[in-house]
């Protein structure tokens, strides 16, 4: 080994943070034994926030009304405005009945 036990390490490093740069990569850096035996515990808890995460995006996704429901939404509101604008200009202040 010309280079040591530096310059393996150096190498990993270089080969990891190269990895994580690469978003078509399709090896999890994270799963390397460099980063599992320094960095075991982060890699753990940064999965538990990846699992919440997409959990919250699932939420959140299920409460976003699609488009289509959306714009029935704004077409009744609208409706509803030009309604009150023109029955408060003759007088009327409730809808009908």
């Amino acid at each position: 080994m010309a280079r040591g036990a530096k310059g393996v390490v150096d190498a990993w490093s270089t080969s990891i943070l190269t990895a994580l740069d690469d978003e078509q990569s399709k090896d999890n850096p994270l799963d390397h034994k460099l980063v599992k035996f320094l960095m075991a515990e982060f890699v753990e808890a940064l999965a538990e926030l990846e699992a919440r995460k997409a959990e919250l995006d699932s939420r959140i996704k299920s409460a976003t009304p699609d488009k289509g429901a959306a714009r029935t939404v704004t077409r009744l509101a609208t409706t509803s405005q030009r309604w009150t604008r023109r029955n408060s200009r003759s007088g009327r202040s409730s809808l009908p009945r």
